[in-house]
């Protein structure tokens, strides 16, 4: 497996060095199954579109004002 030097907080580290020792496995499993979890979230977000709202259909036989009828009412 390639190694890569990542620079981690100091924090970071001993949280996942205490995450290790408690679960009995390596640092870099932890980091390794960590990032796994942080890319798909991130990957799920950025597949999400930020518009969640989706306009509702128009009732049958309900009105919709058109331009004019919007001016009209607003002072300009």
């Amino acid at each position: 497996m390639p190694r890569t030097r990542v620079d981690i907080e100091p924090t970071l580290l001993c949280e996942v060095k205490r995450i290790g020792r408690r679960e009995g496995v390596s640092i870099s499993q932890v980091v390794n199954e960590a990032l796994a979890i942080a890319l798909a979230e991130r990957r799920r977000r950025l597949q999400t579109p930020l518009l969640t709202c989706l306009p509702r259909p128009t009732p049958a036989g309900s009105h919709r004002p058109d331009r004019d009828e919007i001016l009209s009412v607003l002072d300009f």
